[in-house]
Formats: C-alpha cells, sequence, structure tokens
C-alpha cells in the first residue's frame, strides 16, 4: 500500500503531530523582530550584569591583596628604620 497517496492514511501519532504543531506555533513565534530584539537585549544585559559582577568581585580581592602587601611593606619599613636607629648608637 502506498501511504503517499492514501486519502485514508491517518498519521500514526496523533501526539506526533501535534507536539510538530506546537513547535511550529513556537517557531513561528521567535521569528518576530521584536521578539528577536527583546531576546538579544535580554542576552546582552544578562551577561553584562554577570561580567561587571565579577569584575566588582576580582576588584575587592586585588584591593584586599595589596591592602595586604601595603602592610608587609609598612612593617618590613618600619624593621629597617628601627635597625638603622640601632646602629647609630
Amino acid at each position: 500500500m502506498n501511504r503517499q497517496f492514501d486519502s485514508t492514511y491517518s498519521f500514526p501519532c496523533s501526539d506526533t503531530l501535534s507536539w510538530i504543531v506546537k513547535i511550529s506555533n513556537i517557531m513561528s513565534f521567535l521569528r518576530n523582530p521584536l521578539v528577536l530584539l527583546g531576546l538579544n537585549i535580554s542576552a546582552i544585559a544578562g551577561s553584562t550584569l554577570y561580567l561587571r559582577s565579577h569584575h566588582v568581585y576580582n576588584l575587592e580581592e586585588h584591593e584586599a591583596r595589596m591592602d595586604e602587601l601595603e602592610g608587609m611593606y609598612m612593617d618590613m619599613l618600619r624593621l629597617v628604620e628601627k635597625r638603622q636607629c640601632l646602629l647609630c648608637y
């Protein structure tokens, strides 16, 4: 039996056909230029917010490291000055 020309042939699974129709409706919705623009803007905004928060975190970590190094540097300078004062006498 040639199913291509049989007008009484029904689709084997009507669920599958309904899913195909739903997917095609979703795809036609995604072809709308305003939807595409909204998706693009939301993706750009989301990635920008994520990268900004990551950058702020890295800046805070860097500042903490620099403060620690500055404290160590000041401690070493105090030790050197104290040693020079002891050598002067």
